[in-house]
């Protein structure tokens, strides 16, 4: 897959990596903490997508944290999507990150993937 884009955060190890999935789907690759200090280039990666995507997948396989701006930013990114009515499947969940993800009930929205594939 081709990277097209990478976004650099005030803090060094985060970057959000942007490629076209299958489908015409817009593809994001998070590396890092996804917190208040970097939440906004996640929005942004979707906003400036050349294409209006209407679905997304976003791989969580090398997000090390997320907090409630984090989980802001990804249900933004879902809103961006068609209007709201656009699909955002994460990825690649690890385990910790996909109890934060339950505790907020945000798997009534979005589509929730662990890292080892299952739903």
């Amino acid at each position: 897959m081709l990277v097209l884009e990478e976004s650099q955060a005030v803090d060094d190890e985060f970057r959000v990596e942007t490629f076209a999935a299958g489908d015409g789907a817009l593809g994001l690759r998070v590396h890092g903490e996804l917190d208040t200090a970097t939440a906004d280039q996640l929005v942004d990666a979707v906003e400036s997508w050349p294409d209006r995507p209407t679905s997304c997948v976003v791989d969580l396989h090398n997000c090390e944290f997320l907090d409630s701006s984090g989980i802001r930013a990804l249900l933004l990114c879902q809103r961006a999507l068609d209007g709201g009515a656009g699909m955002l499947r994460l990825v690649g969940v690890r385990p910790h990150i996909d109890r934060v993800l339950r505790i907020a009930g945000v798997q009534t929205v979005l589509e929730l993937g662990s890292v080892n594939g299952d739903s």
